[in-house]
């Protein structure tokens, strides 16, 4: 029994040693090619009494030194190559696909094996994209299908050189083979490969063109030369400009009335003062069927010997012109307006003077002397601040006074004056009624005057009995 028991442990150590014998899979191969299996077995001068190679189980090939026999099938496939045990096998098939094993016996009774696993795939081929051609209009749809023959097989889309991949915009589905395009952008445009590949063979689509078109934007006019005015009988070359996909058809247009002329550039030749005017161009595009105008761009002809129209004014100067006047304006106001505050305050503080002296005057029509007082009814034209409630007149327009009473009751009514009357004081009556205006007492003296002179001006008269007021 002990003796059985060595063999049994001999046999599983050279068993579990010859695991490595063959190289480890899959070894992958196209149909129609070959494959090698080659043993890490040396030539040793030990003798080899059996080799069994083996597929799924089931003997493809057995050599011993008496002679080889090869299962049916396998018999103008299959060579062998003794001084290492290993096996080639041609025109593969996909049903060659799976696992090979080998097995071992030397004369000494050792037993080598080893394994592994073939996968035969079909070559990629026949790759084709739908459809072959895109004309589209920007932000349109469109999807692109690749198709190809051949086993595990992986996809990939090329624009130009560049991979593309999937964004918010654009989507790969169906293992890559599809590529959809949501929203396309000018910037799609290019030509497109579909790329078909697997372990053993890969190939190319042709190419498939994508169009995008847009436009017109960005339609302008440029004049050559380019100035404010242009000679009589020079030439203006004006050239219309647009960015678009296809190139657009330019219209030309002078003060909105279409010219005959079409195209891309506009030769005014020998110009005269009948060439002056707006001048635009409409770009359309017969894709998108958009049209767009220019802006206009004047044309100005004048005679060379004249000087050219002067230079529109600057907006700077009128801006700083109007914040001058606004600031003038402003500060006098402001300044009038402390003036006058002023003026009322020390008017207001200033003491009523119930006992007013005698004021001298010359409102007579002769040079005689006479001292005397008298009463006149006057209009009040402003109230004392402190004395609204009471309707007591700040101060009295002396020019409102037609006429005054003397203390014994005679009335004496003032015509127009040759000579000029200063009034020094006026006092008011106390507890002047509030239904009638109050009444006024006035002191005057009269005195020899010189030989009249020129009516004074009455606002000239107001203003020195103001300033005797506030001295």
């Amino acid at each position: 029994m002990f003796p059985f028991l060595f063999m049994v442990f001999a046999a599983s150590t050279a068993v579990t040693e010859g695991a490595g014998l063959l190289p480890d899979g899959p070894l992958q191969k196209a149909v129609g090619d070959s494959v090698r299996f080659n043993t890490s077995n040396t030539p040793t001068e030990t003798l080899i009494l059996t080799v069994t190679w083996k597929f799924k189980g089931e003997n493809i090939f057995v050599a011993t030194p008496a002679n080889n026999k090869t299962t049916p099938g396998y018999e103008d496939r299959i060579i062998y190559f003794p001084s290492t045990a290993s096996l080639e096998l041609r025109n593969l098939l996909t049903n060659d696909s799976g696992e090979y094993k080998v097995e071992i016996i030397s004369s000494t009774g050792a037993t080598d094996e080893g394994s592994t696993t073939l996968e035969v795939l079909e070559a990629v081929s026949g790759v084709t994209v739908s459809p072959n051609s895109a004309d589209l209009l920007e932000n349109a749809s469109v999807t692109l299908r690749c198709s190809s023959s051949g086993s595990s097989l992986t996809f990939l889309w090329m624009n130009g050189s560049t991979e593309v991949t999937a964004s918010d915009r654009v989507q790969l589905t169906d293992e890559n083979k599809t590529l959809n395009f949501t929203s396309v952008s000018r910037y799609d445009q290019g030509l497109y490969r579909c790329h078909v590949s697997n372990p053993v063979s890969h190939s190319i689509s042709e190419t498939v063109n994508i169009t995008v078109n847009y436009g017109p934007e960005d339609t302008r006019v440029e004049v050559s030369p380019n100035k404010p005015y242009h000679e009589l009988g020079s030439t203006i070359i004006l050239t219309c400009s647009a960015n678009s996909r296809p190139s657009p058809q330019f219209k030309w247009h002078v003060n909105s009335t279409q010219l005959i002329h079409d195209g891309e550039k506009l030769q005014l030749m020998n110009v005269t003062m009948s060439n002056n005017g707006n001048y635009s161009c409409r770009a359309f595009n017969p894709k998108t069927s958009v049209t767009v105008e220019s802006p206009p761009v004047p044309i100005t002809v004048t005679d060379q010997h004249q000087p050219p129209p002067p230079p529109p004014p600057y907006w700077i100067i009128a801006v700083v012109f109007v914040v001058v006047i606004v600031a003038v304006l402003v500060g006098g106001g402001y300044y009038y307006y402390q003036r006058k505050k002023k003026l009322n305050k020390k008017l207001s503080d200033k003491p009523v003077n119930r006992n007013f002296p005698t004021v001298t005057g010359g409102g007579a029509q002769d040079n005689a002397t006479y001292s005397g007082e008298a009463r006149c009814d006057v209009q009040p034209s402003r109230v004392w601040p402190g004395d609204r409630n009471h309707g007591i007149p700040a101060e009295l327009n002396y020019a409102d006074i037609k006429s005054f009473q003397r203390k014994n009751g005679e009335r004496v009514q003032l015509g127009s004056q040759d000579t000029t009357t200063q009034y020094s004081e006026v006092k008011v009556n106390n507890n002047p009624s509030t239904s009638s205006p109050p009444t006024y007492d006035v002191h005057m003296q009269r005195i020899n005057k010189p030989t009249p002179q020129p009516r004074a001006n009455v606002a000239d008269i107001y203003a020195e009995v103001k300033k005797n007021q506030l001295n």
